[in-house]
């Protein structure tokens, strides 16, 4: 095992993403998957559950510029709702905004049609596999 002292940044990271999944949904396996919007130069990820047969969409970032602040974001979101998660209260109207944002990026067209062909690609992998 690594010594908290030798790892790097993203090993830093990607560990409160994997320790903050858990307390958000559960001790199961997750998947996370980099999606591209068809701008080369932005990207999401969405976290989906893996179940016996099938996968099940916990959550995504927004559309972000680069794949670094895309997992940057993730780790934010995710450090942000498994604290509000721990706290045991209701989320109020004011947390939500502060993890997942106004939702402007979801009413946003060009957006929601990106993020649902992202979403049908990601099902017809799944479907292959």
């Amino acid at each position: 095992m690594t010594s908290i002292q030798n790892k790097t940044e993203t090993q830093l990271r990607d560990e409160r993403i994997e320790a903050n999944t858990k307390i958000i949904g559960g001790d199961l396996d997750y998947r996370f998957d980099l999606i591209g919007s068809g701008d080369p130069s932005f990207f999401q990820i969405v976290v989906k559950k893996e179940l016996a047969h099938k996968s099940e969409s916990l959550t995504h970032t927004r559309f972000c510029k680069g794949s670094e602040q895309a997992w940057d974001e993730l780790d934010r979101l995710l450090g942000a709702w498994a604290r509000q998660r721990q706290s045991g209260q209701d989320m109020t109207e004011e947390e939500r905004l502060d993890i997942f944002g106004n939702g402007l990026y979801v009413k946003d067209d060009e957006n929601l049609r990106r993020f649902e062909t992202s979403l049908e690609a990601i099902e017809k992998k799944d479907e292959q596999d």
